[in-house]
């Protein structure tokens, strides 16, 4: 794997000899030529890495947060918490708030102290979570005093990457960090970066930020390419976050390929694709693939997005009314209620289960769904109506 991409500027300086003049004496002479002392060999610099666009190149560099002589109220107890086994869910909860507030008043004295904390923890657990999302994502803070934390080494390094996967924005300085961690020598930490470059990639295409897409797509279809190794499973999941539509012809192949566990892992990346061969592509999976934890996968999937409602639910219907394995049934019944919660359509999709489906298991989950829109008296009478 790569490690950090350094520039080298090189510069020859040219230095310039004088005129020889002829001793007194002498007859007069031609003036001598001046010479020119030949510019001292340098070696030219790299080339820039080419899986790294020019947008993440020119992207403002990492600056470390200072103090500056402030403090940060909440760090004696963020430290107190990172020492304890264990907080209640109050506590917790009181802890996120005070870290929340202390960073959108002080946020550059803030990432500077509890980085340090961050940077000392053992512990990766809910408190590192609490104080990283809060030091990474937070409204208040630069994001290069974010980039900075993100590439300071440290043990939870790889859960500092996890914890921007609940970011809003996007932010061209933090990809490039993430996308130069995916070269890191730590598998965990390499790993988490590219998870978390998918996930921005994705963030980046809803804010409409095509450049960023642009670049992180690019990386990711490269690198899906290229890789034959154990860490293409990590790609093809880190594609699926991102919704990579230049990767859609890479996962379809592996989403018919012969590995299981492969196979699952690309029919779970189909799930943000829109288009129709994509939905296709996991309906043909509901009808004909052998395995039923990828059937059930394909069912997931099928709830993200709502492209093609229509054809996402008669496929999830037949499922849910259809298929041999409970668990997959139960799967597609949480997809057509996660897609019921914009749609008079989806709801009587679960209605339809209720009614029809073979398992008695089935009509009652798709009942229990049908709680979240109707009384249990509505509910009855959809589902008893001739």
């Amino acid at each position: 794997m790569g490690r950090m991409l350094r520039e080298i500027v090189c510069g020859a300086a040219l230095v310039t000899a004088g005129v020889a003049c002829a001793p007194p004496d002498a007859p007069e002479a031609a003036p001598a030529r001046a010479r020119v002392a030949p510019a001292p060999q340098v070696a030219p610099a790299p080339p820039a890495d080419p899986r790294v666009c020019p947008l993440l190149r020119e992207a403002p560099a990492a600056v470390a947060a200072v103090d500056g002589g402030a403090d940060c109220p909440v760090a004696p107890a963020v430290r107190a918490a990172l020492a304890r086994d264990a907080l209640s869910e109050d506590e917790l909860a009181a802890l996120r708030g005070d870290i929340e507030r202390a960073v959108a008043g002080q946020p550059e004295a803030c990432v500077a102290a509890l980085g340090r904390e961050l940077a000392a923890a053992t512990d990766c657990g809910l408190v590192y979570d609490a104080v990283a999302i809060r030091i990474l994502t937070g409204a208040a803070v630069d994001p290069r005093h974010a980039a900075s934390e993100l590439l300071r080494p440290a043990t939870c390094q790889w859960k500092a990457l996890a914890a921007l996967r609940e970011a809003t924005t996007v932010d061209p300085t933090i990809v490039a960090a993430v996308s130069l961690l995916t070269g890191n020598a730590d598998v965990d930490v390499a790993s988490s970066a590219w998870m978390t470059l998918g996930t921005l990639g994705r963030l980046a295409r809803e804010a409409g930020a095509d450049g960023l897409v642009a670049c992180v797509e690019e990386r990711l279809a490269a690198e899906l390419a290229d890789r034959v190794d154990a860490s293409q499973g990590v790609l093809i999941a880190a594609a699926g976050n991102a919704g990579c539509r230049r990767c859609g012809d890479l996962l379809h192949a592996e989403a018919r390929g012969a590995d299981p566990a492969r196979r699952r892992l690309a029919v779970a990346a189909l799930r943000f694709l829109p288009d129709e061969r994509d939905v296709e592509a996991l309906c043909q999976v509901l009808r004909a693939e052998p395995d039923a934890p990828i059937r059930g996968t394909a069912a997931f999937a099928l709830r993200h997005g709502a492209s093609r409602l229509e054809r996402r639910l008669q496929c999830l219907f037949e499922t849910a009314t259809e298929d041999a394995a409970e668990s997959v049934v139960h799967d597609a019944i949480a997809s057509i209620a996660e897609l019921a919660a914009g749609s008079e359509l989806g709801i009587g999709t679960l209605v339809q289960v209720g009614r029809s489906a073979a398992l008695p298991s089935a009509r009652t989950h798709a009942a229990d769904a049908l709680r979240a829109f109707a009384t249990d008296d509505a509910i009855l009478a959809l589902l008893n109506a001739p």
